[in-house]
């Protein structure tokens, strides 16, 4: 019910917490999808989920091993194993999601 409500009064829900104004369809919901099935594969092998979300959550597990003064942590990998990874591939894995994110958004050709 609230679902219709807010398609009828021209907002579509996107996830449980962001809702995206029907206006910015197009072009920009091709890059929001881009960037919500992004992955990154580091030089050992390692692939990682780095949608916008995916992004936070290695945020917030670099800074509880500095906090915690590990060094890695068992995380789930984009073909959903678990592997142990280090601090240094959750930092490599987000300076790589950055830059494939930047590269979507700034990307004129498609405007």
């Amino acid at each position: 019910m609230l679902k219709n409500k807010l398609i009828q009064s021209g907002l579509i829900l996107r996830n449980i917490k962001q809702y995206i104004p029907n206006e910015i369809l197009g072009k920009k919901a091709e890059k929001l999808e881009r960037i919500n099935e992004l992955t990154v594969v580091l030089d050992n092998g390692l692939e990682f989920q780095v949608d916008e979300e995916s992004q936070n959550r290695i945020q917030r597990a670099i800074k509880f091993l500095h906090l915690t003064d590990e060094n890695e942590i068992k995380w789930k990998m984009a073909d959903n194993t678990i592997q142990l990874v280090s601090v240094g591939d959750l930092k490599k894995a987000l300076i790589k999601a950055f830059a494939k994110q930047s590269e979507i958004w700034l990307d004129l050709k498609d405007e």
